[in-house]
């Protein structure tokens, strides 16, 4: 019988040597791949395309789950992703152009502050803003600026480039976003600030329906049957002289309306000044609900001159409400719900408001 002269052991530990060999060589080739310097640029690309996806997504999420300010918020923030600097305008019942909101302005320098309702411009102006109220699409403006009024008001430097989008409902301007860089404003930015725009009114739009198709819901087995008929029919003359969604953008602008002028107005505590604009501001939410709900009898009690008896109960409520909420100093003060029970739902005439 042959001898074996080959060690099995020793074949097996030579194997396993070269085993660990190549291995310690990849593991090392791996480490000298890692330890060279990672080329990540600052913001690429992708980066850009998920802060739009975002900020688009935002508008959206606001106006399913949100109410009117999260989508103007939404809108005015996202706006940021365009320019250096942005203003939400809300168009006011006196036809101006009033400062709602803005992002990216330096509240400790001279620039104003659109929160205290003095940035306001004249909405058949002619100016950007205006021009966008108007026109009902986006303009956009190079170094040629915004026009006068537009720079003055934001401290006298022309932007090298400016723009202003509307935002519609019902093909309507409820509301201008304004935007203004330092310097040029790429295709993709200004197309991204004018989509941003179209889709907050389209999110006003959509919200603005649905609380009324669910007040028409609500309401409408009270309704005679010729009304339940002609409701919301093409063509029909019952045309509401102050919509519902134009109301409760006046709303938003109760923090801005100055307070009456008295002779006390000037020694007012921060804490009085925040009563005041919170009557005022729940006023105005308050008659725009009452508004909502009660529209067509807010057509017929304007037409047939008999808004205060048609509506009687309502108004009654809407007072007991106001009175329930505002502090007891202020219910021998200013008469907030009253005047605007006369400013939208009787459209400034005070004798359908009378008994």
């Amino acid at each position: 019988m042959g001898i074996l002269t080959d060690d099995p052991t020793s074949e097996a530990n030579r194997q396993l040597a070269e085993r660990v060999s190549r291995f310690r060589s990849d593991v090392e080739a791996s480490l000298s791949a890692l330890e060279a310097p990672l080329a990540i640029p600052a913001l690429s690309e992708a980066t850009e395309d998920v802060r739009t996806i975002e900020a688009v997504r935002e508008v959206l999420e606001a106006g399913v789950h949100g109410g009117q300010r999260d989508i103007l918020r939404a809108v005015l923030q996202g706006s940021a992703l365009c320019f250096r600097r942005s203003i939400l305008f809300i168009i006011g019942r006196d036809q101006s152009l009033v400062g709602w909101e803005r992002c990216g302005f330096d509240v400790r320098g001279p620039g104003p502050d659109v929160m205290d309702g003095h940035l306001r411009l004249d909405a058949a102006g002619n100016h950007l803003p205006a021009r966008a109220r108007a026109d009902g699409a986006l303009v956009h403006a190079g170094p040629e600026g915004p026009g006068d009024d537009v720079v003055q008001a934001l401290g006298g430097s022309v932007p090298r480039s400016s723009a202003g989008a509307p935002l519609l409902v019902k093909e309507r301007a409820v509301a201008v976003l304004y935007g203004d860089s330092p310097e040029s404003l790429s295709a993709g930015r200004l197309a991204l600030f004018d989509l941003l725009a179209r889709i907050g009114g389209v999110s006003l739009e959509i919200r603005s329906s649905r609380r009324k198709l669910a007040a028409i819901a609500e309401a409408g087995t009270a309704l005679p049957a010729p009304a339940r008929a002609t409701l919301g029919r093409p063509g029909s003359p019952d045309v509401n002289p102050a919509a519902p969604e134009e109301a409760e953008m006046q709303a938003l602008l109760g923090d801005l309306e100055p307070l009456p002028r008295r002779e006390e107005g000037d020694r007012l505590s921060p804490e009085e000044q925040r009563q005041h604009n919170d009557a005022r501001r729940f006023a105005s939410l308050l008659v725009s609900e009452l508004l909502l709900y009660n529209e067509e009898a807010v057509i017929q009690g304007r037409k047939q001159r008999d808004l205060s008896q048609r509506l009687a109960r309502e108004i009654d409520r809407t007072r007991l409400a106001y009175e329930t909420r505002i502090p007891t100093s202020l219910k021998e003060g200013p008469r907030y719900l009253e005047d605007e029970l006369l400013r939208v739902l009787a459209d400034g005439d005070e004798a359908l408001l009378t008994p």
